[in-house]
């Protein structure tokens, strides 16, 4: 269910140690309506809701039954699906390249170029990615309709993805590809897609998304904050500017040697 529950929070402060502050939040929320917990927000209601949309955790649902039954951390659910979804599109992308140099490449490339320091998250990094990355192939190889579902399916975790939708169009108009009946109902499925988490949230809130109201804070945007988001040892993206570095290095002998 989306819907956040006491025994949800007591749960999670049982099943993994390292959750137990924000569980400990999340119960403090639900007892008490004057206090807001960093991971939940009260509906109109009455019932707490993530504050992320919840497609992400969905996905994981089916392998945490099979944590449960193993003893495992529920974490590990999601690093399941992250491993998915980064094969999924590793597969993608040798499909894409097979007949040419980056055959192979590509696919380590994108494993690489910081995608191994998400697998292991509990967030959407790698899903977000990958789907990104699947709805750029599809719209290059003209499959219209899959690319628009991958493109939605990376705007669910992050708002800013559901340019992929016009990108997806634009290479079809570009290259003329057939937009028949299929086509069209996975475009319209994916339209769909796309606007759950407005629609989810306008219903319940009557906001359409939680996160631009409660966790964007302008304040926030500042020099230091960007000099964190590349060199913060933790999640910046110096620790994937390694493998970065190394498809630049890697990509230009494959286009000069014959």
């Amino acid at each position: 269910r989306p819907d956040v529950r006491t025994s949800d929070a007591a749960w999670l402060g049982a099943s993994e140690r390292s959750l137990r502050g924000v569980a400990r939040d999340v119960a403090k929320a639900e007892h008490s309506a004057s206090v807001a917990s960093i991971a939940t927000r009260r509906a109109t209601n009455g019932a707490y809701y993530s504050i992320h949309f919840w497609f992400y955790s969905l996905l994981a649902v089916p392998f945490l039954g099979v944590s449960e039954l193993v003893g495992a951390a529920p974490t590990r659910a999601f690093g399941v699906v992250n491993g998915l979804a980064a094969a999924g599109a590793a597969l993608a992308l040798w499909l894409h390249f097979r007949d040419g140099r980056l055959g192979f490449a590509a696919p380590i490339l994108f494993v690489l170029a910081g995608t191994t320091f998400y697998l292991a998250w509990t967030g959407p990094e790698a899903l977000t990615g990958a789907a990104t990355v699947c709805a750029c192939v599809l719209a290059r190889r003209g499959k219209l309709g899959a690319g628009f579902v991958a493109g939605a399916v990376a705007s669910l975790q992050n708002a800013s993805a559901a340019a992929l939708l016009p990108y997806v169009a634009w290479h079809g108009w570009l290259r003329r590809a057939p937009f028949g009946g299929v086509q069209r109902l996975l475009a319209g499925g994916a339209l769909l897609l796309a606007s759950l988490p407005y629609l989810f949230y306008y219903a319940h809130f009557r906001i359409p998304s939680l996160t631009a109201r409660f966790a964007t804070d302008p304040a926030l945007i500042s020099f230091a904050r960007a000099w964190s988001f590349v060199f913060d040892l933790n999640q910046g993206l110096i620790l994937g500017l390694p493998g970065v570095l190394l498809g630049l290095v890697s990509v230009v002998p494959l286009f000069v040697v014959q």
